[in-house]
């Protein structure tokens, strides 16, 4: 059974946004935003999980 989309969220959106003509875009638009969120999230999780070198000098790679 195929869910209807909330008609609140969508007035919402076309309310926060400038100029979208559609509802196709303005879905297109959330998703795109919503992929870039979970991929930031992902990056934000490796936080202190990368550990660097102490000794490594980048200064002498700038010649």
């Amino acid at each position: 059974m195929e869910q209807a989309i909330n008609n609140h969220l969508i007035t919402e959106a076309f309310i926060c946004s400038n100029n979208v003509a559609s509802e196709k875009d303005i879905i297109e638009i959330a998703l795109k935003e919503y992929i870039v969120r979970r991929k930031a999230k992902s990056i934000r999780d490796l936080k202190n999980h990368i550990h660097f070198d102490d000794e490594y000098d980048y200064k002498s790679m700038r010649k």
